[in-house]
This record gives C-alpha cells, sequence and structure tokens, in this order.
C-alpha cells in the first residue's frame, strides 16, 4: 500500500487552477447552512453531507478519539463532550473565509449525542464566537440552539485545537501524516485503511471524499490517505508538503488568527485599554528597558504592582512575568492558548524546558528566562499575532509607533516555493487577511520539534524597532 502511495505521489501537478478556496463562490455560513436544510427538506443528520457545497466539505480533519500522548509530548484533553471512534471519527469541516464549523460523529452505538449537528461560527464585526447545535430529526423548520459549551470552550467559547505539529487523538495527529514509519503513524494509518473501506457506505463520510472534488481542488486523484499528506517527504520545495494536504494545520493557522481578532476585540472594551495596552504588549514581546529608562521602568512596575494588588513578579530582563501581564488586562492564558480546554489542568504548568508541546517558560543556559511557549499554529503564535494587532491598533492613533516594522504572513514566507504556492496561494491570502504577525524571539531547542525557521537578524531587527517605538512614544 505504502508503495502505491510513493508511486501516485510522483504524479503531483500543480496549477492556479487548484485550490482548497474557490474564490467564485461565496464564503459557507450558518444562514446559508439553515437555507440548504430547510429548503431540502432534510430531517436526519445523515442527510447533511450530501447537500454541503464540495468546495466547503473540501476542508475536514477527523477525530478517532484514541488516547494516545502526542508524538512530541502533548498532553491528551481530560473531558471531551463529544465520543470518537477510530471507524466512527468525529468530522470536523470548516470554510476558511467565514471561519465557520460544523462537526457530527458517525451516530454509532454507545456515541454521545449521535443525532447533532454542532456549529461554530464567528461575528466579523463583534469579533466573538459562537457556539450552537441542530438536534435531529427535524420536524418542520430547522431549529438552531445554543450550546452549553463553557466548561470546555470557555466564557467567549473560544476554539480547542491542539499546537502544531502534535493533534492527539486525531487522524493524521504527527504533522498531518499517516504514510510514515513512526509508529503512531502505523497505527493510525490500519486503523484509516479500514475506516475508508466503510466510508463508502456511510453517509455521515462517503460526501467528505468525493473523487470529483478531490481532482478539482487539489489536482490529483483520490488517495488512501486523503485529506492528508500523501507521503512524508521532507524536501521544502516538494508539492506534497503544501498546505492544501495539511487539513490540521490549516485549522488551526485560521483558529488561532480567529482567537487574536477575538482577544484584541476584548482588550478593547476595558476602559483603560489605552493606558494599558502599550505596557502589555511592551511585556508581551519580551522587551529589555533601555538603561537610560531605568526610571520609567521602575515606575511602570509599580503601577502594575498597584494594579494587580500584588507584587509585582519580574523577570531578570525586567519585564512582567506571563500571566501577571495578561492579568493586567483581565486574561488569563486560558483565554488566548487554545491548546487545551478551557479548565485543563496543562494550563497550570510554568516550565516548558522539557515539555515542548505545553504552556510555560524554556529555560536556556546563560541566558535569562524570557520566552514563554504560547500558542504555535505552524506559522506564528498566538503572542506574535495579538502583538501584531496590538501594535496595528496603536498605529492608527500614533503612527510613529509602526516605524521599522514589518508585519508578516503566509503569502510574502512561502510565494518562494513556486510548485506548492500555486495551490496554497488563495489559502495565504485569506489568512493573511485574518491576520499577519510580528516575529518574536523563541529558544533554538524548539526549533526542530516544533518545525519552526531559523529566528533571522531581520527578524531581531524588527522586534527591538517594536521594542524601542513602545518606549519611545509611550513608556518614557
Amino acid at each position: 500500500m505504502k508503495a502505491i502511495i510513493s508511486i501516485l505521489a510522483l504524479n503531483f501537478f500543480a496549477s492556479h487552477a487548484y485550490a482548497v478556496i474557490d474564490l467564485t463562490k461565496p464564503a459557507f455560513e450558518q444562514q446559508q447552512l439553515v437555507e440548504l436544510i430547510d429548503s431540502n427538506r432534510v430531517t436526519t443528520l445523515d442527510e447533511v453531507p450530501r447537500i454541503l457545497p464540495a468546495d466547503f466539505k473540501i476542508n475536514f480533519v477527523l477525530k478517532h478519539g484514541i488516547k494516545r500522548v502526542g508524538e512530541r509530548g502533548h498532553l491528551n484533553e481530560t473531558k471531551v463532550s463529544q465520543s470518537a471512534d477510530p471507524l466512527l471519527p468525529r468530522a470536523i469541516i470548516w470554510d476558511e473565509r467565514s471561519g465557520f464549523s460544523i462537526s457530527y460523529n458517525g451516530g454509532g452505538e454507545g456515541q454521545l449525542a449521535p443525532h447533532r449537528l454542532d456549529l461554530f461560527s464567528f461575528n466579523p464585526v463583534a469579533k466573538t464566537f459562537h457556539l450552537e447545535q441542530i438536534d435531529f430529526p427535524i420536524q418542520g423548520k430547522v431549529q438552531v440552539t445554543t450550546t452549553d459549551c463553557a466548561s470546555c470552550h470557555g466564557p467567549r467559547h473560544r476554539p480547542i485545537f491542539g499546537m502544531y505539529p502534535d493533534w492527539p487523538a486525531f487522524y493524521g495527529s504527527d504533522n498531518d501524516e499517516l504514510t510514515g514509519d513512526k509508529e503512531v503513524q502505523k497505527l493510525e494509518l490500519a486503523d484509516y485503511e479500514a475506516f475508508r473501506k466503510q466510508s463508502g457506505h456511510h453517509p455521515r463520510y462517503e460526501p467528505l471524499f468525493d473523487s470529483n472534488s478531490v481532482q478539482k481542488y487539489l489536482g490529483r486523484p483520490d488517495y488512501l490517505s486523503f485529506p492528508y499528506r500523501p507521503d512524508v517527504s521532507e524536501e521544502a520545495r516538494n508539492v506534497s508538503r503544501s498546505f492544501s494536504f495539511r487539513p490540521a494545520l490549516r485549522m488551526g493557522i485560521l483558529y488561532n488568527r480567529m482567537t487574536a481578532q477575538s482577544v484584541l476585540a476584548v482588550l478593547k472594551q476595558n476602559p483603560e485599554y489605552l493606558k494599558w495596552a502599550p505596557y502589555f504588549v511592551f511585556n508581551l514581546l519580551g522587551c529589555d528597558w533601555r538603561t537610560e529608562l531605568q526610571v520609567s521602568r521602575n515606575i511602570w512596575n509599580q503601577r502594575a504592582q498597584k494594579k494587580l494588588g500584588m507584587k509585582a513578579n519580574l523577570l531578570a530582563t525586567g519585564i512582567l512575568e506571563y500571566r501577571q501581564n495578561l492579568a493586567l488586562m483581565g486574561l488569563r492564558i486560558n483565554d488566548i492558548d487554545i491548546r487545551y480546554s478551557y479548565n485543563h489542568a496543562g494550563y497550570a504548568n510554568n516550565d516548558a524546558t522539557e515539555k515542548v508541546m505545553e504552556v510555560g517558560y524554556v529555560r536556556e543556559p546563560g541566558k535569562p528566562v524570557k520566552y514563554f511557549n504560547s500558542y504555535f499554529d505552524g506559522s506564528a503564535t498566538i503572542d506574535e499575532l495579538l502583538a501584531a494587532r496590538i501594535l496595528e491598533d496603536l498605529g492608527k492613533k500614533y503612527p510613529q509607533i509602526m516605524s521599522g516594522l514589518k508585519f508578516h504572513g503566509l503569502t510574502d514566507k512561502y510565494q518562494k516555493f513556486t510548485d506548492r504556492f500555486k495551490l496554497d496561494k488563495e489559502f495565504f491570502a485569506e489568512m493573511d487577511k485574518w491576520g499577519t504577525w510580528i516575529p518574536l524571539y523563541y529558544p533554538q531547542s524548539l526549533s526542530a520539534l516544533h518545525h519552526r525557521e531559523t529566528y533571522k537578524e531581520e527578524f531581531r531587527v524588527q522586534q527591538q524597532n517594536a521594542c524601542r517605538n513602545l518606549q519611545d512614544v509611550f513608556l518614557k
């Protein structure tokens, strides 16, 4: 079977005609779904997948639900509201322009909520998340009801998805791959083969594996490991490394950018936002106070101590400890980091030096403790995205804050890979609309396991420019 997959992998061809986002059609949102169900007189959940637009259901991941520790040590969820099974996995399908997602399981005996369709939407104006549901069978018009998911998704219903490239309990849990020699991939591929054999006869899964859609949007025939990578090539320019063949990577990138927008909206509701935002983002960027500004440093830290009602916990570089910095703005790590459910015990961890998929500080020999291991989606961390959104917002009123800064996007980063880029360019353009980022320093010990690019000198200069501007404009 692996030999067949390898042969198919050689037949890739990419053209501008192929893309997982069809810009000739409108983004798919909740209202369109409700209208489709009503107009097609759908009464059961089994009938829903066949009526979904092809360009919507090309984007999906499947959760098998087996509790294995992630390949890189990512923790499992301890509380899961929806059951999944290797032969009856939970499908999550989403639109990369609207952020609208739906999910359901196979409806098997013993599965929780076997006839419930979960809906996840994002209000582009209010920047708020909404979790709702449709219960089947339907009698008459569709009824959409609010889902009580605060215990898992938090008070603002933010998404939950593991940190790249490790998504335990999902197929393709290791880097969107199933066909390699790693033990987890061998186990998942065996289960996936069994699932694919039966999925052609299951109304909830069969429409997801439409050969015409695979050919239309990906430029190749259906293959065993679809929608995941068809091979495990590590050659950077290989088309199989395209994001189009890495659905979990794409979903994490989208959800992380949505979360950054949502958090900024929450911050701006704070009546003291303009007072504290510069100091907050200064700490988020991991800035160093300039020697001549030590008096200003002490003043701001005293203000923080008064605001927090406790002694300010300062790192060796003089910046405020990560959790206290969030607390200044009424936030917790749980509000901005989406790798776990909201009340997961993993958020209590504070030392990630030997736990590279967990939250916490990463310590480097001979260097001051500074880097906090925030959620990383494969292209940027939530801190890089949020810092860029705050700087961008402050720059509307204080343009000088943007001097010497460059926000980075997926288009700039990946257009050098010509053949891959043909498949991904629409996706990159849409994600860059959701949010670009400012690169932050990270310890090189994370590079291999997180699959991160080298922290370049130009990134360091841009980070230092942001720190300088914040001190000159706001913090003197």
